[in-house]
């Protein structure tokens, strides 16, 4: 098993996809929204708030990054009770504030309104937002996965604990459910791997996280021996479900040792279907000889 993914103590980056919301919807959310954006909407079901719930918390981890995170315990889980409430990102060295994203907050906008807005790179009134290469990635979510993520997150009693999705009902709908490697790829965007693990994937980028160094990110591609290559579909599966476990929320990482940026206890939760999707478009991208260093 490559040393990349087998060191708990070691620093493999996160996925940060959600910070687009800082951007989308900082400008003008308190603004009445327009009268063509009060059209009818599709109910809410039961069924849409636990797909949110699997979405936000396993995939895009919104409310993981909109936090108080925790930097003593493993992986910087949210202090309990601020999941959504905002907080400092804390990652690559970042200072800035992630803005809430409760119900409460987002009580403005309509489901479809929030919808609209999680990808659009649009404010009020038209105004593109530039965005840095990191935080880009929701602007790709599926009509239906932007509103069902909206809905989770406008729920005032969200799913706390999400499960995965109907195996029928696949996260990635505009995806034929048979080609793994293309919802493979859809799951990585809207995760936004590539934002830490770089755009080859051979990782090296670093990441800087409170109560430690600056750390490189660990190379996912295929490669055999620089990479995840001595590991076959069903091994990287599993090596994501050992760690699935509401304890690992709890492990204290010692004084002195190195923490992760890397989200192990909430992607461990992803459904086995898309964790072998994942490895299924990982296999298809070029195995990068390319070392690095994890401490």
């Amino acid at each position: 098993m490559p040393k990349t993914l087998r060191q708990p103590t070691s620093s493999s980056p996160t996925s940060y996809g959600c910070l687009l919301l800082r951007f989308s919807l900082a400008v003008g959310l308190a603004m009445a929204p327009t009268g063509c954006e009060r059209s009818a909407a599709p109910p809410v079901s039961a069924a849409d708030l636990e797909r949110g719930a699997y979405l936000v918390n396993q995939v895009t981890l919104c409310t993981t990054c909109h936090a108080e995170r925790d930097w003593s315990l493993y992986s910087g889980p949210p202090v309990p009770g601020s999941e959504g409430r905002g907080g400092i990102v804390g990652v690559f060295g970042s200072s800035d504030f992630a803005p809430r994203i409760d119900a409460e907050a987002l009580a403005p906008l309509s489901v479809k309104e929030l919808a609209s807005r999680l990808g659009a790179r649009k404010g009020v009134g038209g105004r593109v937002i530039h965005l840095s290469p990191f935080l880009s990635g929701l602007e790709q979510l599926t009509p239906e996965d932007a509103r069902v993520i909206a809905a989770y997150l406008k729920s005032p009693t969200p799913v706390v604990e999400s499960s995965p999705p109907d195996p029928s009902r696949p996260v990635a709908e505009l995806h034929d459910p048979i080609d793994t490697r293309a919802r493979g790829e859809y799951l990585m965007r809207i995760g936004r791997c590539a934002a830490c693990h770089g755009p080859d994937l051979s990782g090296g980028v670093e990441i800087e996280i409170p109560l430690g160094r600056s750390l490189p990110s660990a190379n996912i591609t295929i490669h055999p021996t620089a990479g995840i290559g001595r590991m076959n579909r069903a091994e990287f599966i599993d090596y994501f479900k050992s760690l699935d476990s509401p304890d690992m929320l709890r492990v204290v990482v010692p004084e002195g040792e190195l923490n992760t940026a890397m989200p192990w206890p909430w992607l461990a939760g992803m459904a086995r279907e898309d964790l072998g999707s994942i490895y299924d478009y990982l296999a298809t991208q070029p195995a990068v000889d390319r070392a690095v260093a994890i401490h």
